[in-house]
């Protein structure tokens, strides 16, 4: 690791918008950190591209490499369907990018850690879909989503699923700013999977939250089972907080970031 703090690179979650993480960033920000949120092209978008992880990784993974080729080593958070499209950036640029000097001669900075709150870990060739089966996950069949003609899903009730104890003023703010995204988002599967890094040992934290209604908590453990069976570096860490702490709890988040950093 370089002597100079780390890049924090932020990757949200469905529905969300790098704004959901504006005072999150700003802690960490006045800590002297770089931060850089990139916006999931995903979210938002006119219509379902096909391939929307794969856009989202990409967009991950070319925000890490900018980073890195500037010398900088960084740390990437991940929250909820940001652990996919993290994963699955980080493990592109390990794979494309992973070299100790850049073409330029100069140092060339490298993925150091690895945050998760409650966030997606897949195997390789799984989707979001093929994990929330019924018999892992029974309340997905009742999820309040809508699909467009142009195969954007929007979320219905994100007060009771995403920031049921959350301020309600600030879940108010969260869910007015959430717009619709791709479902190949959520039914392309992975290229590497989430453990796939696993071999160039980059420590990981997850974050897991015991009233997390959307990503159940047996879910989160098993995600960490799956990391520490295929040789990953992770330390666990259990909240009594919903989905969404960054919001009520952003000093909390921000601290074990950091600490991870």
């Amino acid at each position: 690791m370089s002597a100079t703090k780390p890049a924090i690179v932020i990757v949200h979650g469905a529905y969300h918008r790098p704004a959901h993480f504006d005072g999150l960033a700003h802690l960490i920000r006045e800590q002297g950190y770089t931060v850089e949120v990139p916006a999931l092209p995903s979210v938002g978008a006119a219509k379902d591209p096909g391939d929307a992880l794969s856009k989202d990784a990409e967009a991950v993974a070319h925000t890490i490499q900018r980073l890195a080729a500037a010398g900088k080593d960084i740390v990437v958070f991940m929250h909820s369907y940001g652990g996919m499209a993290g994963g699955e950036g980080v493990a592109t640029f390990c794979q494309e990018e992973n070299a100790i000097m850049s073409p330029s001669g100069h140092r060339q900075g490298r993925v150091v850690g690895l945050v998760f709150l409650n966030a997606y870990v897949l195997h390789k060739g799984d989707s979001f879909m093929s994990e929330h089966t019924p018999e892992k996950d029974p309340k997905a069949s009742t999820f309040p989503t809508s699909i467009s003609d142009t195969g954007m899903v929007t979320f219905g009730d994100p007060r009771a699923w995403y920031y049921s104890s959350t301020s309600p003023e600030k879940a108010d703010a969260a869910a007015a700013m959430l717009e619709p995204m791709a479902v190949s988002a959520f039914t392309e599967p992975t290229r590497y999977g989430g453990v796939d890094w696993a071999q160039y040992a980059i420590p990981v934290r997850y974050i897991g939250c015991r009233r997390d209604e959307t990503l159940p908590l047996h879910m989160q453990e098993d995600f960490v089972a799956r990391m520490e069976k295929a040789g990953v570096d992770v330390t666990s860490i259990w909240l009594d907080q919903d989905h969404s702490p960054f919001l009520d709890a952003p000093e909390r988040i921000a601290e074990l970031i950091m600490d991870a950093a």
